[in-house]
């Protein structure tokens, strides 16, 4: 049975951890210029003396990766359920300012998915929760995800980092 100050500790803790997941958040997405709930929805911006939008400039040099999540095909990224591109992940990206064309999905056919089965031959690996994301069943993602970053990197002049964002399809 937990103590009055391992409770008191939990107790702290969870009133922590949501405050801290808000200040990262805010943190993150004011580092990309994305909105915040401190700036009414609308990208920081600053204006340089031409005119131009800086953050504007400084994201359409900056490489994305979108990894899709389990269960997703690519096209689920370019144009979902058949809406459009206008409706897609990778047009409200270059809405935000970053360029399109230095945004890339990560090529993938919603039927690889069935590799993952191969991780039931990773013996004794999976069996025993020790499974490496190079093995079976994850190593074929792996490997496709890091050539898709390559790819972005030197197609961005290789003197940005790569934004990787990554997707969960998970349904709760």
């Amino acid at each position: 049975m937990p103590t009055r100050s391992e409770n008191n500790h939990f107790r702290t803790m969870a009133i922590l951890q949501p405050i801290l997941a808000f200040l990262c958040l805010i943190q993150t997405s004011s580092a990309f210029g994305f909105p915040t709930p401190f700036n009414n929805n609308k990208a920081t911006s600053t204006t340089t003396n031409n005119g131009a939008n800086a953050n504007s400039d400084r994201l359409s040099k900056i490489p994305v990766v979108i990894c899709p999540g389990f269960g997703n095909d690519q096209i689920d990224y370019l144009n979902p359920l058949e809406q459009g591109t206008e409706a897609s992940f990778v047009s409200a990206l270059a809405r935000r300012g970053f360029n399109p064309d230095l945004i890339r999905v990560m090529p993938l056919d919603r039927i690889e998915w069935v590799r993952v089965a191969g991780g039931l031959f990773d013996i004794p690996n999976f069996y025993t929760g020790n499974c490496r994301p190079d093995g079976l069943g994850y190593g074929w993602y792996v490997q496709r995800l890091r050539n898709t970053i390559e790819e972005a990197y030197n197609r961005a002049g290789r003197e940005e980092k790569v934004i990787m964002i990554g997707h969960s399809a998970m349904v709760h």
